[in-house]
């Protein structure tokens, strides 16, 4: 049934109303939309006035069929804040092994090294395992740099322009606004990257990183690609985001409104190279934490949908629980 009792039930009138069948029901876009159209507001400066009140109405279901509909979602949300707390377990202990293994690094047998059980030496980044080396940024990386040669786009363009926006936290975020033809890309690309390099932003953000996709791309300005001479990919993509080099970068950015990096200060850049089957024992720790990482996104996002169909479907009378409750509820339609 339609009620016009928004305003008395915000009194918390337990006999007409649970308390958060009426959180649930305020959170639904439309909802929200019509608060926001009667405040003349912005979403997040609603203010509606009492009077405003007695002309907002709410579909309103029995009152045990109300608490039937916020055991439901109740039970949507508990798992996806549980999701929440293992992606974020996740996160804290991928943090800490990034700080041990990309300055200490894995022995042959799988464990992290140690000054009481391995050899170490001195180096400009501090104490390092006595394989590793320290090399500079040009000495270690094949550089595709084409800043300073924007592309004209095209609407005719099939060819996607990747820019510093869809490089974020190791990924690749496919979404795309510009594309350029095949012509514009033969004449404005400079090398053509494959799956083994990495893309780094050089400002705007500054050091975001991700391997380069499986796609024909464009890019210029704010990203360039590197591979390593000797080494493996995957590795430098995890160490480019360890504080190690995040610092590094943050010292010789220039700039005042934007900040970025200039390929003559890129040059300063001192990079950790552990031995090639070393790199390859970090990469796959980290890899595996991200695969769960990503495991857990995807499942949080798919209850995130079920919650969204559950809520369109429950919260207007779409589909009833009535016979999840029990008897004494009436099947009127609300």
């Amino acid at each position: 049934m339609v009620k016009n009792v928004l305003s008395n039930t915000l009194k918390a009138n337990k006999e007409v109303l649970n308390p958060f069948f009426l959180i649930y029901y305020l959170k639904k876009k439309n909802i929200r939309n019509k608060i926001r159209n009667l405040s003349g507001q912005a979403v997040n400066q609603v203010s509606i006035k009492p009077s405003e009140l007695h002309r907002f109405k709410i579909f309103l279901p029995p009152l045990p069929e109300q608490r039937k509909i916020s055991e439901i979602l109740e039970t949507i949300d508990n798992a996806i804040e549980k999701t929440d707390r293992i992606i974020e377990k996740y996160k804290r202990i991928k943090q800490g092994l990034m700080q041990d293994l990309l300055t200490r690094g894995i022995d042959e047998n799988g464990q992290i090294r140690s000054e009481e059980t391995h050899r170490f030496k001195d180096s400009e980044l501090g104490r390092i395992p006595e394989e590793w080396e320290v090399v500079e940024f040009y000495d270690l990386f094949d550089v595709i740099d084409n800043r300073g040669r924007t592309p004209p786009f095209s609407e005719e363009g099939i060819i996607p322009y990747l820019s510093a926006e869809n490089v974020k936290e190791g990924k690749i975020l496919y979404y795309f606004e510009n594309f350029v033809t095949e012509e514009i890309y033969k004449r404005y690309m400079r090398g053509y990257p494959t799956q083994d390099y990495i893309l780094f932003t050089t400002e705007a953000p500054l050091g975001e990183v991700a391997l380069a996709p499986k796609i024909k791309f464009c890019f210029a300005q704010r990203v360039i690609a590197i591979k390593p001479k000797k080494g493996y990919s995957k590795y430098y993509l995890f160490l480019i985001q360890h504080e190690l080099i995040q610092r590094q970068l943050n010292n010789l950015v220039s700039g005042t409104t934007v900040k970025g990096i200039s390929a003559k200060n890129l040059r300063k850049i001192n990079f950790i190279v552990p031995p090639l089957p070393e790199q390859h024992r970090i990469a796959s720790v980290f890899s595996q934490i991200d695969e769960a990482i990503e495991k857990e996104q995807k499942y949080k996002e798919k209850l995130q949908r079920i919650k969204h169909g559950l809520m369109e479907d429950l919260l207007t009378g779409t589909v009833r629980v009535n016979h999840l409750i029990g008897e004494g509820v009436k099947d009127e339609k609300f």
